[in-house]
């Protein structure tokens, strides 16, 4: 008898630190955070909450172009995406119960409907299985 399958763990990571090259005034938080913030609570109590683990980061390589996010999980497409702002908060939401589902996270074209296909800046195949 083989071991039980492994729940596989899906990231949000928010990049903390944008925008980097537009400081707030001390005290204030980065829109990065204020971006978390808002995703952290249409996260909270749903079914989301207990297979996606949202992580505040400090950045994701996307600089000259923030806020940015990125969906991963192990053996899936890593999406990364650019200028999102509080207003994409609830379509993130959404197409990350669609990349949760998905088999390989290939949700590319979901994503237009909600208004983030041009908002992907990447999405990087998981590496091939070698034997």
């Amino acid at each position: 008898m083989g071991a039980p399958p492994v729940a596989v763990r899906h990231i949000l990571a928010v990049c903390r630190t944008c925008h980097r090259y537009a400081p707030p005034r001390p005290g204030e938080p980065t829109p990065g955070e204020r971006l978390a913030d808002r995703l952290e609570t249409l996260i909270a109590g749903t079914g989301l909450a207990e297979r996606l683990t949202l992580r505040r980061v400090e950045c994701l390589s996307g600089c000259r172009h923030p806020c940015n996010v990125s969906l991963s999980a192990f053996g899936k497409t890593r999406l990364r995406f650019n200028g999102v702002g509080l207003e994409q908060a609830e379509p993130l939401v959404l197409l990350a119960h669609r990349y949760l589902d998905s088999t390989r996270g290939e949700v590319r074209g979901d994503a237009g409907p909600l208004g983030l296909e041009t908002r992907i800046a990447s999405a990087v195949p998981p590496p091939a299985a070698t034997n």
